[in-house]
């Protein structure tokens, strides 16, 4: 009966005595510290960051989501706080290595803001060629 009981506090002493291990990460790329939404434009004909192309429609884009990308390009504009943007090509949800990022920078009160253009790789509104990304904010 004693080795019964002074068996499970043994080990449990153990076990509460030893060091966690704990390493500081970096957000992931399909994290964000905060909720909010900001403006997004959609372009066929995209160029170069600089030629974005014909604006085909407009829209809001909410951060902590993956969204599945349709047009050759889109124009992103910066949000109340600091905004990062990931991109993936080749894919539809947001998986495996961000093919590249993009800092938005934060809005200034009273200042039109300048938005970033991204060439997203889709050519075909996704028949063909996948692309997706997700608004990360404030992290």
């Amino acid at each position: 009966m004693l080795f019964t009981t002074l068996l499970p506090l043994t080990l449990l002493t153990s076990i509460l005595a030893s060091p966690v291990p704990t390493t500081e990460t970096t957000p992931s790329p399909t994290t964000t510290c905060s909720t909010l939404t900001t403006k997004q434009d959609y372009y066929q004909g995209y160029q170069s960051p600089s030629q974005c192309g014909i604006n085909v429609a407009s829209g809001n884009i909410t951060s902590g989501t993956c969204v599945t990308i349709t047009t050759q390009g889109i124009m992103l504009f910066p949000a109340d706080t600091k905004c990062t943007y990931s991109l993936w090509k080749g894919v539809t949800d947001c998986s495996g290595q961000v093919t590249e990022t993009f800092d938005l920078g934060v809005k200034t009160e009273g200042v039109e803001s300048q938005g970033v253009c991204v060439g997203t790789g889709v050519m075909d509104g996704g028949k063909w060629y996948h692309g997706s990304g997700f608004l990360s904010c404030g992290c």
